[in-house]
């Protein structure tokens, strides 16, 4: 996490960031490098663009099986996570 704070984050920033990485939690404003790191490459990606602004919405599989959904703008978390119904269900 030494790369985020060369990138300019404050170092408390990144400690409360990855404690809440350890929660299974996401913030506002997390970059997407640092969720990426924590819970690997998304499951599956989807584009949209909404009000000319275009955004990105990952899924990730966490260590206990369940999905979570994180909307990015520019690589930054921008909105917050949602827990997504088990897809081997489907």
């Amino acid at each position: 996490m030494v790369n985020l704070i060369d990138l300019g984050y404050a170092p408390l920033i990144v400690d409360s960031w990855c404690d809440d990485l350890l929660d299974d939690q996401i913030d506002d404003g997390m970059p997407m490098d640092l969720v990426d790191a924590y819970w690997g490459q998304p499951v599956d990606t989807q584009e949209f663009v909404e009000y000319y602004v275009p955004y990105e919405v990952c899924t990730y599989r966490t260590d206990e099986g369940d999905y979570r959904q994180v909307t990015y703008k520019n690589r930054v978390v921008s909105r917050p996570m949602s827990k997504v119904a088990d897809l081997r269900n489907r």
